[in-house]
């Protein structure tokens, strides 16, 4: 299986959208204004005591701030430390496992924290075809499925040529332009197969298209879709996200039991799991030039 040289770390968290290891994320105190004395004396007094509530809720709201700033910038850094006694020396980017999306959304508590002080930047290249290529020894022929637009498609497409005996692109219309028409004549030309082109309309293009087929088929998704749809796609098929959309996998397992998913967030969860010391890499000889994965 083709395999590029990287380092893949697994760091375990024990964080919740309001908990850090066990530990309830402080939130700010909102001073009550609210008293039950009606007399303007005891509603003075009582009112004082709510301030002073207050301004202790405050000094202790800053203490513990203080200490989970200091714990997430400190996570951080062992974590950077380890990976380059390890042996890396390029970009470091982090991947965020299945249920630890809360830390990008603004709602849980402990996102605040974690977008201000968490210093290592997220994996987002996943369409190059550095990282597209790790997943096409799984891109089994002959009928192939093209979802979206991408860069790197034309060098996937002839990387595949080999295994296609049909090819059916669906893309949105505005992208079905001059330059992806020209691309299909010079492929016709070259490889001696014809790509029909299916321009999708509409803002939800994608999340309404139904895909059928009568024997297994290999899709190829670039889309972001979460919501796409593979039921009626033949037993046996594979579907390739090269997006990774953690949502559109457990919607086709759940849906689409016959059609074997993969992305490159499952094949290094599966990496991980088939390594006796949790790791799974390579470092070659120019390695600084490698990114490495937590």
């Amino acid at each position: 299986m083709y395999r590029e040289d990287y380092l893949l770390a697994k760091v375990e968290a024990d964080i919740g959208k309001d908990t850090w290891f066990g530990t309830a994320v402080p939130t700010e105190p909102v001073l009550s204004v609210e008293t039950r004395n009606r007399g303007k004396f005891g509603r003075w007094r009582e009112q004082r005591k709510l301030r002073q509530e207050y301004e202790r809720q405050v000094m202790e709201y800053n203490r513990k701030k203080q200490e989970l700033e200091k714990e997430v910038c400190q996570m951080a850094t062992e974590i950077l430390t380890a990976v380059e006694e390890a042996g890396a020396k390029g970009e470091i980017c982090c991947v965020y496992e299945e249920g630890l999306g809360f830390l990008k959304e603004e709602e849980a508590e402990i996102s605040g924290f974690w977008g201000r002080y968490w210093n290592i930047p997220e994996f987002r290249d996943y369409r190059e075809f550095r990282w597209v290529k790790s997943l096409l020894s799984a891109a089994k022929g002959p009928g192939f499925i093209l979802l979206g637009i991408a860069p790197c498609i034309p060098l996937l497409l002839e990387y595949c040529a080999g295994e296609m005996k049909s090819l059916c692109w669906y893309l949105k219309e505005e992208d079905c332009g001059e330059e992806v028409q020209e691309f299909a004549e010079d492929f016709y030309t070259e490889y001696g197969l014809a790509i029909t082109l299916l321009p999708l309309s509409g803002r939800n293009a994608f999340r309404s298209l139904r895909l059928k087929s009568g024997k297994p088929v290999c899709v190829l998704d670039f889309t972001e879709e979460e919501k796409i749809y593979a039921g009626e796609l033949s037993e046996g098929s594979i579907w390739l996200d090269f997006g990774s959309v953690e949502e559109k996998k457990q919607r086709i397992q759940r849906l689409s039991p016959g059609v074997r998913y993969e992305s490159l967030k499952s094949l290094w969860r599966r990496s991980r799991r088939e390594s006796q010391n949790n790791t799974n890499f390579t470092i070659s000889d120019n390695s600084e030039k490698r990114p490495l994965f937590l």
